[in-house]
């Protein structure tokens, strides 16, 4: 074989290697377009963050947690314009107020002074009905649910390992983690949560839970140890979860009926 044949093989096993990663690339883009998979991989993007994060509760499983029958209102008039400066200072920087929210996908914006409303506004296609999710500022309304299911007797202490509640964690990295431990978050557990990663497992268990029909509780089982609980404060959600989970069994109720009873309505939400 001289060669130059040598040299056309080569070419041409190149060549079909291009084509059939580029078909295989073809077909898992339609086959992922077809599955529940592509609004929550869309939510990467800035696009579809702004319209992703408003419909949400559309897109993937959701609870709904009523409101009250009386509603408290922020008083206040929320018309002032004044009320939000065309610049603010950022240590040694003057920044133009609207520049900012533009680069910063900004779709709502309160400003509360002395308990009054005095501005709000929407951009980029939202409005007032409109219902964004909150992601991590859930996590705030967990924790005080653990102390009313303490003061109720539900839960004993939060120096109570969480396999007393949940027994499934017990071959997991959270075997031996107390509920101080994951209300604290540092349940030492192995949970990469670097969102510029989109292979982390803050990505990686939703989406799988959803090609898979599964719950994120069968991910979390799955979880080893990193280093030993209470030593060092890492914020992962998977502790949060955990939190729920505990309530949940605590309680004989779902997340949502807790915030709802304890917090939401009494609060006048």
């Amino acid at each position: 074989m001289n060669r130059q044949h040598l040299y056309r093989i080569v070419v041409f096993s190149m060549v079909a290697i291009a084509c059939t990663f580029a078909v295989v690339i073809a077909v898992g883009y339609v086959w992922v377009r077809s599955t529940p998979l592509a609004p929550a991989l869309s939510l990467l993007s800035a696009e579809g963050r702004v319209e992703g994060f408003r419909n949400l509760d559309k897109l993937l499983p959701s609870e709904t947690v009523s409101t009250g029958d009386s509603v408290h209102e922020l008083p206040g008039d929320r018309t002032d314009t004044d009320a939000l400066p065309a610049s603010f200072r950022l240590e040694d920087e003057r920044i133009d107020t609207g520049e900012f929210l533009r680069e910063s996908l900004t779709t709502s914006l309160l400003v509360v002074h002395d308990g009054e409303l005095c501005y709000e506004g929407y951009f980029l296609g939202y409005g007032e009905d409109d219902r964004p999710t909150s992601w991590s500022m859930a996590k705030s309304f967990v924790s005080p649910l653990v102390g009313l299911a303490i003061e109720r007797g539900e839960i004993r202490s939060v120096d109570d390992p969480v396999t007393d509640y949940v027994p499934e964690l017990a071959d997991s990295g959270y075997d031996g983690v107390t509920i101080r431990h994951v209300l604290t978050m540092s349940s030492g557990v192995r949970f990469s949560e670097t969102y510029w990663n989109p292979f982390a497992d803050v990505y990686r268990m939703p989406l799988l839970s959803i090609l898979r029909g599964s719950s994120i509780r069968d991910h979390i089982v799955e979880l080893t140890r990193r280093r030993e609980p209470g030593t060092y404060h890492d914020y992962v959600s998977s502790d949060t979860v955990v939190l729920a989970w505990v309530l949940q069994a605590a309680t004989g109720e779902r997340l949502a009926t807790l915030l709802e009873r304890d917090i939401w309505r009494p609060g006048g939400r």
